[in-house]
């Protein structure tokens, strides 16, 4: 039964994501260590094709050869047949075809109680914040900011909450969200910083990426290589924001000062970004460059997907 469920067109379509999605992360890891990409702006670009993908190569191949599930295919044709490694018996009546998916289904569990439970949770508790006035010198700020960039100022609110860090709400008119806590503590040089960070989400429209890449995610369910790679590419892009904001200030320590004032003992991923700012930089590969890398990487992952069943 357990085989017969993964040979169903949906089975296949799970089976053969994951595996697209190996080859897609070995092929990407590859290319960026080979090419020494050490931008994030560029490797979330490359490593975005990880995510995106795998998912749809099934479909466009069964659309284009629709032979390609069949014994033939898979016995005279392909390079490597993974319907091979789910037939073999382990132990008595256990399969690794029923430990995939038993795998499958864990993985699919903890989807829903890591990302969703909370998000639904957080979405019911979310309350509007009282507005306060915005200081003058504030406003300043981000027209500096801006003009430097070229950019229209966003909406800026300040917002009565002890919240420890600042973020950007919506997607076709952003607003900048300063909560009066960093406000009362944070120097004008740090609130500067920090204003050029969430700027760089306004640049990159963070809010908008991510909720697609988190959507693309959730219809990946059962793939643990895209839970991985998500969580990857939402801190690649805080690092391409943290980078964007250095580059518009000109002081990476004094936004290590504000992640500091953010109790970055108690997040890992915040004392990764200090420590990343206070690191010497190296030189940034040119988006040309990237660009033409992420055609080569894209073509290497269908060719030999297509081979991979």
């Amino acid at each position: 039964m357990d085989t017969a469920l993964l040979t169903s067109s949906f089975g296949a379509y799970v089976l053969q994501s994951i595996v697209h999605s190996l080859i897609a992360l070995y092929i990407v890891e590859l290319g960026i260590q080979a090419w020494r990409c050490n931008h994030p702006s560029d490797t979330l670009r490359l490593r975005a094709l990880i995510l995106f993908l795998p998912p749809l190569l099934f479909p466009i191949f069964q659309l284009l050869t629709p032979d390609r599930s069949s014994f033939f295919f898979a016995h005279d044709t392909a390079l490597f047949s993974s319907m091979r490694w789910l037939q073999i018996t382990l132990w008595g009546n256990f399969s690794t075809a029923l430990l995939f998916l038993g795998g499958t289904a864990t993985l699919t569990l903890v989807t829903l109680l890591q990302e969703i439970i909370p998000l639904m949770k957080h979405l019911g508790m979310r309350q509007q914040s009282p507005l306060l006035p915005i200081p003058q010198s504030l406003h300043k700020l981000l027209e500096e900011l801006c003009g430097r960039a070229h950019l229209k100022p966003p909406r800026l609110r300040v917002i009565d909450s002890a919240l420890k860090t600042a973020c950007v709400r919506g997607f076709w008119t952003p607003t900048i969200l300063l909560p009066r806590l960093l406000l009362e503590t944070l120097t004008p040089a740090e609130l500067r910083n920090l204003l050029a960070h969430e700027l760089a989400h306004v640049v990159y429209r963070s809010n908008f990426w991510s909720l697609l890449m988190y959507l693309w995610r959730l219809l990946s369910f059962f793939n643990p290589i895209s839970l991985v790679i998500f969580r990857r590419l939402i801190h690649e892009m805080e690092h391409a924001c943290d980078d964007w904001a250095v580059e518009a200030t000109g002081d990476s320590s004094v936004f290590a000062s504000v992640l500091e004032r953010m109790d970055p003992e108690s997040d890992i991923f915040l004392r990764e970004r200090r420590e990343r700012l206070l690191e010497p930089r190296g030189p940034k590969l040119s988006s040309p460059r990237s660009s033409g890398l992420a055609v080569l990487l894209t073509m290497c992952i269908v060719v030999i997907s297509y081979f991979l069943v």
